[in-house]
């Protein structure tokens, strides 16, 4: 009777976290979008400062209001407690870090939002100007990912 029990137990928290795993797919998707959308316009950036790519102003100024008109956006409702990696698995790389310290992740956001407005300002007026306002948009995201994304 007890192995019984125990097997029920066991097949209930399965249930029960693969349940909890699908209740945030959708956030977890958007979230994940939300990540593409900057790495591409950071690509788009990087590419230019790196000699990857010539320097193109307009392509900049573009990559670089694209990457603030995100970083202004409102994503709390898919950053869902229990939506990290000890819930979902392999569906998301968040760790469960972030919602214990949820004024450092904001901040590192609100960090984010701040060098990409000073990147707007400047990315179409050259690269020297560019790249000086570069690196602290690549500081804020390397930042956040070191706390709260796993590898």
């Amino acid at each position: 009777m007890k192995r019984k029990q125990t097997l029920f137990l066991c097949l209930g928290a399965a249930l029960i976290t693969t349940a909890l795993a699908g209740d945030f797919d959708r956030e977890i998707k958007v979230r994940q979008s939300f990540m593409q959308v900057l790495a591409y316009n950071n690509g788009l950036l990087a590419n230019m400062v790196r000699g990857k790519v010539p320097y193109d102003a307009e392509l900049a100024q573009t990559a670089a209001l694209n990457l603030k008109l995100a970083a202004q956006m409102n994503m709390s409702s898919v950053w869902v407690v229990g939506s990290d990696m000890s819930v979902a698995g392999n569906d998301t790389k968040t760790k469960p870090e972030l919602w214990s310290t949820w004024p450092k992740a904001g901040s590192y956001l609100t960090d984010l939002g701040n060098a990409s407005a000073l990147l707007d300002g400047v990315a179409g007026m050259g690269l020297e100007q560019m790249k000086a306002a570069f690196s602290d948009v690549g500081k804020a995201c390397s930042a956040c990912h070191k706390d709260f994304r796993a590898k």
